[in-house]
């Protein structure tokens, strides 16, 4: 079933809505936008250096979360700092990955990723959505 960019699985144990972070500060020290799978069960994100995060959904319907994975896979575009990527990682730890501009120069930095959360056990994949990072210091 799809739902906003993601799909609840079957068993509805796990959903994931993805987001589209985008923020563009005249200073460079706000240029950061953030993305989380909070171990809470959380799905938040951030867009502004030291803004606190907002919840975007709850991503953990049933179980606790260290029975779960998560993999947030770059697509295209610049690589975010943070959690590893690429690699399965626990839930039960918070995972957090931020993409920064420190320069007026050069235009927007951007990516385009997938973030996917499996069983840990079955190692099923029981839901994936987009998150797109957009960050860029104006004049």
């Amino acid at each position: 079933m799809l739902l906003a960019g993601g799909y609840f699985s079957q068993l509805d144990r796990v959903s994931l809505q993805g987001d589209a972070l985008s923020n563009s500060p005249t200073d460079p020290d706000d240029a950061e936008v953030g993305y989380q799978i909070a171990s809470t069960g959380l799905e938040r994100s951030y867009e502004g250096f030291g803004n606190p995060y907002i919840t975007i959904d709850t991503w953990l319907l049933q179980g606790s979360a260290g029975d779960y994975d998560c993999r947030l896979t770059v697509n295209s575009g610049t690589a975010p700092a943070g959690s590893a990527t690429g690699s399965w990682l626990s839930c039960g730890t918070t995972r957090a990955w931020t993409l920064t501009d420190t320069s007026p120069i050069g235009g927007p930095i951007t990516n385009n990723c997938t973030i996917q959360i499996r069983d840990a056990t079955t190692l099923n994949v029981l839901a994936s959505a987009t998150v797109t990072m957009s960050v860029e210091v104006q004049i």
